[in-house]
Order: C-alpha cells, then structure tokens, then sequence
C-alpha cells in the first residue's frame, strides 16, 4: 500500500503544527501497517490566482508545501517520506464551464514559475481588454527571463520555452498552450532539486 497524506490548499497553515501533527500520525500508523511509500502532498496555490495576486502585479509565494515535507523528514524516523506535487494546478482547479466564445471576458494570463521554495506568480490584465491581449503571455515571460532565478533555456524544455516566447518566437500563447511548458519547467526544477 501507499499512503498519501495530501494537505490540499496549505499556504496560510502553521507549517511546524501541520508537520508534527502529521509525524504523530505517521509514526502511530506505522506501528501497525507497513507501506511501500508514504507521500506528503499539498500545494500553495489556490483554485483562483485572485486570492494572491490581483492583474498586473507579481509575487514570489513561498511554498509552505515544502516546509511542511522538510519539517516531517527532519524527524529521525521518517526521513525516506516523498514529496507528491500538485506543480502548477491547484489541488482545488476544475473545469470551469463557460462557453468558449466568453472565456475571453473572464481570463487573465498567468504564468507560474517555482525556483527554490518559492511559485513565482505573474498575472497580465485580462485579454479581451488590454491591448495587448495574448501578447501579454510573451511580455511576462520577458520579465520571467530576466530574474536572477530563471535557469536559462537549456535547462528544460519548458524553460526554452518561455525564452522563446520571451524573445517573441513561435505561435501565439494562450491560456491552455502554456500549461504544458510551465508545467515541464516545474517538474525537471522539482526532479532535479537538491
């Protein structure tokens, strides 16, 4: 068997009592199963980026996720506890269900970005609107590039991605043809994370 403790939604949770409730509950289960694996997962991320972040602004958010996992493996017992990752999706995301032709109206690009323990989160202004409109996702990741933390374009596929698209290369981004880029960046940063 595999337990999987999942956090859900942790940002605003006091990562030292989240991590100690969670070593007494692993070390009491423990006595009584075995496991093949044990996860801890969570994310920082909410369902709607407005909950953190309002258009037009950025913030490095730092992910309490990895507190939490690196508080629980400090303990002498539980040190071979993995680390599950939601990557850039909320634990709480879900289809919204808006009819295409609207989807416009109501969305605002993003591009999430984590490096060290933190999501870097940018937000453009909504599409229909700024004059700019799917041109902003090319804008952000110019700003995303030039930031110490951006690991150069050969360090994933995703990476080279937002330099190419910082640089104005390649088709149009849209909400949905970011997701698989960002997403690799994510994942090769968090595999290959010392």
């Amino acid at each position: 068997m595999i337990l999987i403790l999942d956090n859900r939604i942790c940002r605003t949770c006091d990562t030292t009592k989240r991590a100690g409730e969670l070593i007494n509950f692993i070390v009491a289960i423990k006595r009584d199963y075995s496991f093949s694996k044990i996860i801890i997962t969570g994310s920082s991320i909410p369902a709607s980026i407005k909950e953190i972040l309002e258009v037009g602004h950025e913030i490095s958010l730092p992910r309490s996720e990895l507190a939490i996992h690196k508080k629980v493996i400090a303990h002498h017992e539980l040190s071979d506890i993995e680390l599950g990752d939601y990557t850039i999706v909320s634990p709480n995301f879900s289809e919204i269900d808006i009819p295409p032709e609207s989807m416009r109206n109501v969305t605002a690009p993003k591009i999430l970005y984590a490096f060290e323990d933190f999501q870097y989160v940018i937000r453009g202004n909504g599409l229909k609107n700024h004059p700019r409109g799917n041109q902003q996702y090319n804008d952000m990741a110019k700003i995303l590039v030039a930031k110490t933390f951006y690991r150069t374009p050969p360090y994933s596929w995703g990476d080279n991605y937002l330099n190419d698209k910082a640089n104005s290369h390649g088709t149009l981004v849209t909400p949905s043809s970011i997701l698989n880029p960002t997403i690799n960046a994510h994942i090769t940063f968090m595999l290959q994370k010392p």
